[in-house]
């Protein structure tokens, strides 16, 4: 039987930092968003990778990037990247998945269970709530 290399993560709940445990065999997704003001479009980015466990070599696994119309906010430019993650990540069949954004109010929103009201109304967004509050 393999062995499995363990790896740890910090997360910001509204507690404070928690330290978890990520075993090699669980993808590490990163998004970010970016939105213009002055004509509402939001950029959305991701990009899936994995830990080998011999000698800390990462593989990215699969990255991309795409525009949005009609987005609100930061936050929600920032929401619609985490979704589109998670919709690529179900695509890929990725059954193990830790998601990182550096917009700590979504992930608060997140991992708290209490959804942000823009976020949660919006329909270009409901999915991904739907989605993180079954898990």
């Amino acid at each position: 039987m393999a062995q499995t290399e363990e790896k740890y993560v910090n997360v910001a709940p509204r507690s404070g930092l928690v330290t978890r445990h990520i075993s090699n065999d669980t993808v590490i997704g990163h998004t970010d968003g970016a939105w213009h003001k002055g004509n509402l479009i939001g950029g959305l980015g991701w990009a899936f990778h994995r830990n080998e466990a011999s000698g800390g070599i990462t593989t990215v696994l699969e990255h991309g990037s795409q525009s949005e119309l009609y987005v609100s906010s930061p936050l929600m430019a920032e929401a619609l990247a985490m979704r589109l993650a998670i919709e690529k990540a179900m695509e890929r069949g990725i059954l193990k998945i830790v998601m990182h954004s550096d917009t700590l109010i979504l992930i608060n929103a997140i991992t708290s269970g209490h959804p942000i009201k823009e976020i949660i109304e919006s329909s270009k967004t409901s999915k991904l709530m739907f989605l993180c509050f079954r898990l």
